[in-house]
């Protein structure tokens, strides 16, 4: 039987190979490729080309195994096991199955409602939905361990995909890079050629771009869902989508108040505020109207341009207080400064808002606003879920209060992924602080 292939580790053969491909067509510029550049460059797209139809080719084995997942009832030979019914699509609603984060959301509730008895998690779920379906196979074919149970990759594919419309940062169009054994190390481009003009007969100063490194590293994210023993003991679909909404909303949340403003601390990613260099981080211009809010726009634009950043895929993200500063702003003639921010953009580039970015920084009444390329972002993600279960847990709400989740009649899940932050080219991020604007 031909080795399984490692589905995760195909994910960062590719990432690494659009690294190289990028990385050489940057290296050549706008000039012709070398024979041996180009017969690099044709190579990388080659390798690329195999590894994403061997990760197709693994997706889809992975596939057919949760479908045809076998109960093994009697090892006696003359008893053979039984195959698991074919899998059904719909499981009481039309196409239940497909809709992203639904796998995952029924997978809480069925390991919720056994309390963590993974054994006894697919006969539950069978009597709740009246099917055997993928998520009914990946807990009959589960191993349970100590440390919880491992979410299969393409439920946690799903959870992640979710989250590019729940954060800013991946919804501005970061790039995601899959961590390998909790590592991410590629190449990047910290200095460009340099050319020269000279004399007939003299040797020129051979020059090329500077690469650097960059490493990211697991870092563990701990998300606690409290769900109500009640909503388990309900089948309806709008349950499955409530826990699967709470449960990304709650780590789309957690991601951007670290990617945006952690410090690299302790256990905390390097966020946007402080991959900024020195000198991208501007102060707002004091006494702020319209001619001030308009140059310090610019500053920001030119902080990025002047650093020869590309602006592939600029945008800026800002707090609900600027964000209303800007929609509220007029010119001499009583004109909205800003009309092209109805349809999300500030000027030329798109902008998100993210309640997430304090507005009590300073001396309690400061701000700030971000200008990236997004493109130059790099989100690395394990691809991984690990769930945990419990019934007598303490937590805390959202007030800081301490909760009981027996005196709530609650199952407590906590879910443990692994993630990290960084940018390819440190300048391609600007940072305007001290930001008092307000309607």
């Amino acid at each position: 039987m031909p080795k399984r292939e490692h589905i995760p580790s195909l994910r960062k053969q590719i990432a690494d190979l659009d690294v190289k491909i990028q990385a050489l067509d940057a290296t050549a510029g706008d000039k012709i490729f070398t024979a041996e550049q180009l017969k690099e460059f044709e190579q990388a797209v080659a390798d690329r080309k195999a590894a994403k139809a061997r990760l197709e080719q693994a997706l889809e084995v992975e596939r057919q195994g949760a479908e045809a997942v076998v109960q093994v009832t009697d090892l006696d030979p003359a008893n053979p096991p039984t195959p698991v019914a074919p899998v059904q699509a719909t499981v009481g609603e039309s196409n239940a199955l497909k809709e992203k984060g639904i796998k995952f959301a029924r997978l809480m509730r069925a390991i919720a409602a056994v309390k963590g008895n993974i054994t006894a998690a697919g006969a539950w779920y069978e009597k709740m939905y009246r099917n055997k379906d993928v998520v009914h196979a990946a807990l009959m074919a589960s191993d349970a361990e100590a440390g919880g149970f491992l979410v299969p990759t393409e439920f946690a594919a799903e959870v992640i995909e979710l989250l590019s419309a729940n954060t800013v940062v991946r919804r501005m169009g970061a790039q995601t890079r899959p961590l390998v054994n909790g590592k991410l190390s590629m190449p990047r481009i910290t200095g460009g050629s340099s050319f020269s003009y000279v004399a007939e007969g003299s040797d020129p100063n051979a020059t090329g771009p500077t690469i650097g490194d960059l490493e990211l590293t697991a870092r563990k994210i701990v998300g606690i869902i409290p769900i109500s023993n009640d909503l388990l003991r309900n089948s309806p679909l709008n349950v499955d989508q409530m826990v699967r909404d709470d449960a990304a909303q709650g780590l789309g949340e957690f991601e951007d108040i670290n990617f945006i403003r952690g410090d690299g601390t302790g256990a905390k990613p390097r966020g946007l505020r402080y991959w900024a260099p020195a000198a991208n981080l501007l102060v707002m211009t004091a006494t702020p109207d319209l001619a001030k809010t308009r140059k310090d726009l610019g500053r920001l634009r030119l902080a990025l341009k002047q650093n020869k950043v590309k602006m592939r895929k600029a945008g800026y993200i800002l707090g609900p207080r600027t964000e209303e500063y800007l929609f509220a702003i007029v010119d001499g003639n009583g004109n909205v400064a800003f009309p092209e921010m109805k349809d999300g953009k500030i000027g030329a580039y798109p902008y998100a808002m993210s309640e997430q970015i304090p507005e009590n920084l300073g001396a309690g009444t400061e701000s700030e606003m971000y200008l990236a390329d997004f493109n130059e972002v790099i989100i690395a993600d394990a691809l991984e879920m690990r769930i945990e279960v419990s019934t007598e847990a303490a937590y805390k709400d959202s007030t800081g209060t301490l909760v009981s989740a027996f005196g709530k009649d609650q199952t407590v899940l906590r879910v443990i992924s692994e993630h990290d932050l960084g940018m390819r080219h440190a300048a391609g991020i600007a940072v305007l602080t001290g930001l008092t604007w307000a309607p």
